[in-house]
């Protein structure tokens, strides 16, 4: 409530009008000089010692953090979160004097600037502190965090959530004690509402909240599962959504899925925010983000006891490699969705790389992609794919069983090879039989059906070079030749006899 003066008349009423405005104005210029003197940023140990030294903290306490009027009240409370965020020492002062009770009655005040800056004070008190955060709770800050979560103001909401958050991550303890059905009902109605730039930084610290409750233990992720709130928080609209966001929410999704079992299936499940963590991990501008993206992949492809075998180097590309892995196995779309938007470069990398992990790891991930067909295989053959791995199998010594992986890898994209004249380069003397083996079965395929495909066949030299390999074929690869030189008149065959 603001604090009304009359107007003066004259006399002793308008020297007592005058005093108390001269106290209104030094009160006002003492706040915004502290303010300015803590903004400027630099030398802030010489200014924190000054402010003890001349015992602002007391001012600043009682009676400015009481201050009837409320823009005075709010400024000396800004002016204290920032003391108490910066120094240990001080945030304890604060929490054990009684200036927490002026905070937290601040905090239930309808004044929004007031509210706030009472929220950010109490939030900087917890700070990393258990103890701390023990005595904001114990001073009923939980209470004035949900009557302005539940408030109308925008603000007001955040700076709340941002206050609970901090007490959130203080203790295990903590969290569980102020986790109840009426604020968890709270989370799950606000995510429900549609995605708008205003809300965007009250999804943000939601989707925080969320992650970091889901971490501590398998109860309160239970908790949280059971009330829809981790629903809410997968269900968000990524696509629409800025980069803050999209990053908040793989980041509590990750620590989701961290908990295994039926969590790691719900998240793993979501298409959206799998399709929308793929775009992430090549989004070059936004570090963090891709950063969060790819830990939120990794770990749900962690849960595949496959990929924790594989996963034994200790290179920095073998979790993302494996991570574009487990996207290729998860469907069709998805797989289409990984290549389709930058992924194969990295993988053709890892297939290049020295460490003979990542090169096994690179084969592996090559082989869940060539699964799903022709159109999915095209963007990994065009980015030189089978010509990397050929030459990856030829200089591996299997130390790690890399070659073997490579050889499958290679046979399924063969397999899955729609284009003969991408095949065709490869029927050449310094291919391994193993290797020229599937090539020609399915080069075999596509000539059957299609007419310009054996024009090309013949026109490239393959047809030539094919007949120079026979000698040294196997009887499997030599059959399945002989039945390549039967779709050709004989006077051409002759020819290149």
């Amino acid at each position: 409530m603001t604090t009304r003066y009359p107007k003066p008349v004259g006399g002793i009423q308008k020297k007592v009008h005058q005093a108390v405005t001269a106290f209104q104005i030094a009160r006002s210029t003492f706040v915004h000089a502290a303010e300015a003197i803590l903004s400027q940023g630099s030398g802030t140990g010489e200014a924190l010692e000054a402010f003890i030294e001349y015992d602002v903290l007391s001012l600043l306490c009682c009676p400015l953090a009481q201050d009837p009027v409320l823009s005075i009240r709010a400024n000396s409370i800004d002016t204290l979160s920032q003391l108490a965020a910066r120094n240990d020492i001080i945030a304890s002062e604060v929490a054990q004097s009684g200036a927490l009770d002026s905070l937290v009655c601040t905090a239930f005040n309808e004044n929004h600037q007031a509210a706030c800056a009472a929220l950010d004070a109490l939030a900087a008190l917890c700070g990393t502190s258990s103890d701390r955060s023990l005595r904001v709770v114990q001073a009923g800050a939980v209470d004035a965090i949900k009557d302005q979560f539940g408030q109308d103001a925008m603000k007001t909401k955040v700076c709340a959530l941002k206050a609970l958050d901090k007490l959130v991550v203080s203790s295990a303890t903590i969290a569980e004690s102020i986790m109840d059905e009426a604020i968890l009902k709270g989370f799950v109605e606000h995510l429900n509402l549609p995605l708008t730039p205003e809300r965007v930084e009250l999804f943000a610290i939601l989707a925080k909240i969320i992650g970091n409750l889901a971490a501590y233990t398998p109860q309160i992720a239970q908790k949280l599962l059971d009330s829809g709130a981790i629903d809410g928080m997968l269900r968000l609209k990524l696509k629409l959504a800025p980069p803050s966001l999209k990053s908040a929410v793989f980041k509590s999704a990750c620590l989701v899925v961290a908990r295994g079992g039926e969590f790691a299936e719900i998240v793993g499940a979501k298409y959206d925010i799998v399709q929308a963590a793929i775009k992430a991990t090549i989004d070059p501008l936004e570090p963090n983000m891709r950063r969060n993206a790819m830990a939120l992949l990794h770990e749900i492809a962690k849960q595949s006891k496959e990929l924790a075998e594989l996963e034994k180097g200790n290179s920095n590309e073998l979790p993302a490699i494996l991570t574009l892995g487990h996207i290729a196995r998860i469907n069709h779309e998805m797989c289409k969705t990984m290549t389709g938007s930058g992924g194969c470069p990295s993988i053709i990398a890892a297939v290049r790389n020295p460490d003979a992990n990542v090169v096994k790891a690179g084969g592996w991930t090559i082989e869940q992609i060539g699964v799903h067909g022709e159109d999915v295989v095209l963007p990994l053959i065009e980015a030189d794919g089978i010509n990397t791995l050929v030459e990856a199998y030829a200089r591996s010594t299997n130390t790690h069983g890399e070659k073997d992986q490579l050889k499958r890898g290679l046979k399924t994209m063969i397999r899955n090879c729609g284009l003969s004249a991408h095949l065709q380069p490869h029927i050449d003397e310094g291919l391994p039989i193993e290797i020229l083996k599937p090539i020609v079965k399915r080069l075999l395929e596509i000539l059957v059906d299609c007419v310009d495909s054996r024009k090309d066949f013949v026109i490239s030299g393959a047809l030539g070079r094919l007949q120079k390999l026979i000698p040294r074929m196997d009887h499997r690869a030599t059959g399945l030749a002989s039945q390549v030189n039967k779709l050709f008149p004989d006077d051409v065959l002759l020819y290149y006899s």
